[in-house]
């Protein structure tokens, strides 16, 4: 009876089983893969100064408390406390300062995030 549903199973959900597992050996491969990765561009960027760019607010989530911002053509976010203005005031005001220092293959690592007044 035991090999009966055995093979049954494996007949009925082989495929998924087989499927997940590729999945997540697929998602585990580009965890430990991107973490090297990772440092050597880290490492790679120590070596260079930081420049600062102002880059526009393209838009404001005040339920997440994230502010939007284009860096070369790229949008990115950080979380921000809106106790003082509102949203709409900071898209007009002000514009966010990142400090970026370049490394390897023209990639940035930013290092500072803050808002400027216009």
């Amino acid at each position: 009876m035991y090999k009966e549903y055995y093979s049954w199973l494996l007949a009925e959900y082989g495929a998924f089983w087989i499927s997940v597992g590729f999945l997540l050996i697929v998602l585990m491969f580009r965890f430990f893969v991107m973490i090297p990765f990772q440092l050597l561009i880290i490492k790679a960027s120590d070596s260079n100064e930081t420049h600062y760019v102002s880059c526009k607010i393209t838009n404001i989530n005040t339920g997440k408390r994230l502010i939007y911002y284009d860096f070369m053509g790229n949008t990115t976010r950080f979380h921000y406390d809106f106790a003082v203005d509102t949203p709409y005031t900071f898209k007009k005001n002000y514009v966010v300062e990142i400090g970026v220092r370049k490394s390897l293959w023209d990639t940035y690592l930013v290092t500072s995030e803050k808002l400027v007044h216009n």
